[in-house]
């Protein structure tokens, strides 16, 4: 009965607006300076001052400074000077942060104030803190995101805030920061206090009837009496009542107002191909021949059995060296310095043979439906004119670039020939890069002329191969539109590759809507060092899964990462003294003296769509929630089940309500969370979930079902 009372006055509390006329006593803050009014500023930007209690860090295309209003033109949120910290490409950043001694044990509420400068149309920003050990080692990142590319409408000064797990066993301290990566946000008035009782009663990190219960218990009740509890005296005054209730309610509210996902598989979208990563060279090697044959087999079954594994559906896999190889640079037709070999007399996939090939036959044999990408990092040297792995163009001859057509051509047949189909091929990867490492400055107009050479001999020789062209960043769709804009090499051309090293996500659509009849392939995202510490499992997780979302909703009919392995010595093996991406994170971490194998979180957001979204499967209509802390996209098998992945970047639950075909559910996902959800084509379907937390608690477990409710 008391229970029941209680929910007759929430509804009374909702209908008469009841303010909250008990509000317990202000925590101390533990940030020095938040307002950032103290210090020796010089100049409106200064650069090369910091506030008082602060540090700031920014890479090589990021900035941070600290700003004086009255010359820079927008006023700060109070007092007269905030921060800015950003970059004007995607990957770079500035940060500020404050080191504060923790608690272990002890969750932290940290806010800020924060608008954007408004001149970049896609601003990215965040909160995080890394608590740390003694020895001053992260052992802990949590993140909140607070522009996500687009600008706040309107742009004006709002509070963010976010709660921090526990920190966690052996946390010293704490770093808590603001980070700009896209644009100039701007930040003023930040705050860190330990917030007091948590209305989430249970700890189930959802504010819902059961807390209510729980409250029920002690109504109107006082400290000494029994049915007291001081966990539900909210406002920390010894009494149990109306103002508690109050506080509760306002909880209450705002996970009563769930994230709304409306889905639609009438409205279709692209069909995808699948989702995976790359074999190269050091990836196959760690696991074919660095891993004992036991452990390489369980291994492979995980990555690609649909029913025991994950079920990696792609692989794009380099066309003989790349910046990852454990083995010296090579390609198929390699001859002495000096030498040429214009009718491919020696081309030999043979290097191939060790464990590449291995590793791509078992994954087809686990997997019948995986499709395969191939992409060169360089021609054979003796067709360029530095004559080298690194960098250089391919000689402009007829003669080379016919060379180099048939190059492609007998790549496809010798690995048919293995009973390995190539898919589709890319005709250079990061074409105009010239770097380090194996590379090619491939302009537009030569990749036209080259496909003016591939396009004809693949159909001549009965080629099914698809031609898929530029294969880099967002930040340049001039390229792409370019080679599309040539009708005859149009002709040739199935779609456009794309990576997220630069740019933002919508050039992907920009491109679409210019050429709709073309595929979009997002074909290399690796995630590495230069965005999350490693180690970072919650970041990188919520990185992944944000990357799966953002690629798919602007047309991407695959999704692949980076390397499928690598181990924890500079993320490698690579060939000594040379070039590679020593920042690079595998989906697999394999140790380089135990052997032993850690799954990283990329390769549970991968698990998350991959095991579920089947080759063939169409994207369709969900609407955009990316403004709330929970994202999500959707897609229909071909059997018409409906998969709808989600991702809650918020650090504390949210409800997420999917309506569907006249009915809904409503489902509280975890925060720091990715969460699966799919249902078969059928009247009263049952739901089945899968969840995976950035704190590791939960790993792609399988939830309880649930039920749509009409």
């Amino acid at each position: 009965m008391r229970a029941k009372l209680l929910f007759r006055s929430l509804s009374v509390f909702i209908l008469c607006s009841v303010s909250l006329s008990a509000i317990a006593e202000t925590p101390p803050e533990l940030l020095l300076n938040g307002g950032f009014e103290n210090g020796d500023i010089e100049n409106p930007w200064d650069e090369g001052k910091t506030p008082y209690s602060w540090f700031k860090w920014s890479d090589s295309w990021g900035w941070a400074a600290w700003k004086y209003d009255a010359l820079s033109g927008i006023p700060a949120h109070s007092g007269t000077k905030y921060l800015v910290a950003g970059s004007g490409s995607s990957n770079e950043f500035g940060l500020w942060g404050q080191n504060i001694i923790v608690t272990e044990g002890t969750s932290y509420s940290f806010s800020v104030w924060a608008r954007t400068e408004g001149w970049h149309p896609n601003p990215e920003a965040s909160m995080l803190v890394d608590f740390k050990n003694a020895s001053g080692t992260i052992i802990l990142t949590d993140t909140y995101d607070i522009f996500t590319g687009s600008i706040p409408n309107p742009n004006v000064w709002a509070k963010f805030t976010m709660t921090t797990r526990p920190a966690p066993a052996g946390a010293a301290t704490a770093n808590f920061c603001v980070r700009g990566d896209l644009g100039s946000p701007i930040f003023d008035d930040a705050s860190v206090v330990v917030p007091g009782p948590d209305p989430d009663f249970n700890y189930d990190k959802t504010v819902n009837n059961l807390d209510m219960v729980k409250l029920s218990y002690g109504w109107l009740t006082s400290s000494g009496l029994d049915g007291y509890d001081p966990i539900c005296d909210l406002d920390e005054d010894g009494n149990i009542d109306l103002d508690d209730f109050s506080l509760f309610a306002e909880s209450w509210l705002w996970f009563d107002n769930p994230v709304v996902a409306n889905i639609d598989e009438t409205s279709l979208y692209q069909e995808m191909d699948g989702f995976g990563a790359s074999f190269t060279d050091s990836s196959a090697w760690l696991v074919h021949d660095f891993l004992y044959t036991p452990d390489y087999l369980d291994l492979m079954e995980e990555l690609f059995d649909p029913g025991a594994g994950i079920g990696l559906s792609y692989l794009r896999q380099p066309m003989g060296t790349s910046d990852m190889r454990r083995k010296p640079d090579y390609s198929y037709d390699d001859v002495p310095p000096g030498s040429t070999d214009y009718p491919l007399s020696y081309f030999s996939i043979d290097q191939d043979r060790d464990y590449i090939i291995p590793v791509l036959k078992k994954a087809m044999e686990l997997n019948p439906d995986i499709k395969i990408m191939g992409s060169p990092w360089s021609p054979p040297p003796w067709m360029k004119t530095n004559s080298d792995f690194p960098g250089g163009q391919l000689i402009d001859t007829d003669a080379i670039y016919n060379s180099y057509a048939e190059y492609f051509v007998k790549y496809v047949q010798a690995y048919e020939a293995e009973g390995i189909t190539i898919d589709a091929v890319t005709l250079q990867n990061e074409p105009g890069l010239e770097i380090g490492y194996p590379s090619l400055n491939m302009s537009a107009s030569d990749q036209i002329k080259l496909i003016k050479k591939v396009g004809p001999r693949f159909q001549a020789e009965g080629i099914d191969a698809k031609i898929v062209i530029y294969d880099f960043n967002w930040d340049n769709t001039g390229f792409p539109l370019s080679v599309l804009g040539n009708t005859q090499a149009r002709a040739y051309i199935d779609g456009v590759a794309w990576h997220h090293y630069g740019g933002d996500v919508s050039a992907q659509t920009t491109v679409h809507n210019a050429y709709p009849a073309k595929g979009t392939y997002f074909t290399e995202g690796a995630i590495g060092e230069w965005a999350h510490p490693e180690g970072d499992f919650d970041g990188c997780l919520i990185h992944a899964a944000n990357l799966i979302i953002d690629t798919t909703r602007n047309w991407a009919k695959c999704v692949v990462l980076w390397n499928m392995a690598l181990h924890e010595l500079y993320n490698g093996p690579i060939t000594p003294g040379e070039n590679g991406c020593w920042t690079c994170f595998g989906l697999i971490t394999i140790d380089s003296n135990t052997r032993a194998i850690t799954r990283n979180s990329p390769f549970y957001a991968l698990g998350h769509i991959s095991k579920y979204v089947k080759s063939g499967a169409r994207r369709i209509d969900s609407n955009d929630t990316s403004a709330t802390p929970v994202k999500n996209v959707a897609f229909v098998n071909t059997d018409g089940s409906i998969v709808v992945f989600a991702l809650n970047r918020a650090t504390d639950a949210r409800n997420f309500q999917v309506n569907w075909n006249g009915s809904s559910f409503i489902y509280p996902v975890p925060g720091r969370s990715v969460t699966t959800f799919t249902w078969p084509d059928q009247q009263d379907p049952t739901v089945d979930v899968w969840v995976t937390t950035g704190d590791k608690r939960k790993l792609l477990e399988q939830e309880n079902s649930i039920q749509f409710q009409e």
